[in-house]
């Protein structure tokens, strides 16, 4: 799934904390949502800006997206959905699934270009 990473982007005034808890409603713990992004974020070895955490609330859950954003090529790939009763317990799925499953799974290389030129770009995992 392509992501358009300007619908995303976010004043550059702001500091990266304030922007992965602009979602956050007030009744959530805020510190122990940063301390489970900055988990994900290391465990990928990207920088959190490259990172973007969407929450919606489908029925009873509520479904995490995780998209990555490649700074070099401004595109953005969505990584993973997870899924819990909370967003925490939502990001808590998120980096279960950084720390055990996707070690697990099989390296990959992406070819892909972008919409109206020729060049071609490629994306690997690291092993």
């Amino acid at each position: 799934m392509l992501i358009n990473p300007h619908e995303y982007r976010v004043s550059p005034t702001l500091s990266s904390e304030k922007m992965y808890l602009r979602h956050m409603s007030a009744t959530e713990n805020t510190a122990e949502f940063l301390r489970l992004q900055k988990a994900i974020s290391r465990r990928l070895g990207l920088d959190m800006n490259n990172l973007i955490f969407e929450y919606q609330l489908i029925g009873d859950l509520y479904q995490l997206n995780l998209v990555t954003v490649n700074p070099r090529h401004e595109h953005s790939f969505l990584f993973h959905t997870s899924s819990g009763n909370s967003k925490q317990e939502a990001l808590q799925h998120m980096l279960d699934y950084v720390s055990l499953s996707h070690r697990q799974e099989h390296s990959y290389t992406v070819q892909w270009s972008k919409t109206g030129t020729s060049e071609l770009h490629t994306s690997r995992s690291e092993e």
